[in-house]
């Protein structure tokens, strides 16, 4: 044990301690994250074009539903759900659901695709005459979407239609719980004891990414 000791002081004194050694154990997984940081930018950025062209909607109300009482309710833009992948970008580009967006509402397509190939809009969208029916939207624009896709449950336009269908049919308090049905859900863990503990996302840190980054800093030295 005593050979051992003296051979882990040396190996720490002639090897742990030097600067090179220092060096390139912190400084690899930092110029890794550097790199990884560096070719993030260019998707980062394209994520938070395509959030902000999303504040801006334009809409065709063929189906008559979009009241202008509905469409300047604050309210409504924070109602929005999001998808897995609403929710990802809303993470990256910070989640403002709370602004609201702002809407233009065109009487006709044509009035609509004549600002679009003029350069004032990215995009519109189209409720049907036959909206009721269906289901079924429409969104016109003059280039492919590839990061979100316009019928996304984290549109806000969803809540706006939602309002629309159950104005003046439906009390305010049940429009509202319908609009976000779920508002939020806490994660309850049983304890051996029979307590329910609500979960907090530090110890998912300090259990699994805190040893795994322990870990793989000493895995490279």
């Amino acid at each position: 044990m005593r050979k051992a000791l003296i051979v882990a002081r040396r190996e720490f004194t002639t090897t742990v301690r030097r600067p090179s050694y220092v060096l390139a154990t912190l400084g690899t997984p930092l110029f890794f994250v550097i790199v990884a940081g560096i070719t993030a930018i260019p998707s980062v950025v394209a994520v938070q074009k395509e959030l902000a062209e999303r504040k801006h909607l334009a809409v065709v109300d063929e189906a008559g539903l979009l009241k202008p009482d509905i469409i300047a309710n604050p309210e409504l833009a924070k109602g929005g759900e999001g998808g897995v992948f609403e929710e990802l970008l809303l993470t990256i580009g910070g989640d403002d659901r709370g602004k609201v967006p702002r809407v233009r509402l065109y009487r006709s397509r044509e009035a609509a695709k004549a600002d679009l190939a003029a350069g004032k809009l990215k995009g519109f969208y189209v409720v049907p005459g036959d909206y009721l029916e269906k289901g079924e939207l429409e969104y016109v624009t003059n280039r492919p979407r590839f990061l979100w896709k316009p019928g996304g449950r984290g549109n806000p336009l969803r809540a706006w239609l939602v309002e629309g269908l159950l104005a003046e049919r439906v009390e305010p308090m049940l429009r509202a719980r319908a609009r976000r049905p779920v508002a939020a859900v806490h994660t309850l863990i049983l304890r051996p004891d029979g307590r329910l503990v609500r979960q907090d996302p530090r110890d998912f840190l300090a259990r699994v990414v805190l040893p795994f980054a322990f870990a793989f800093i000493l895995m490279l030295s």
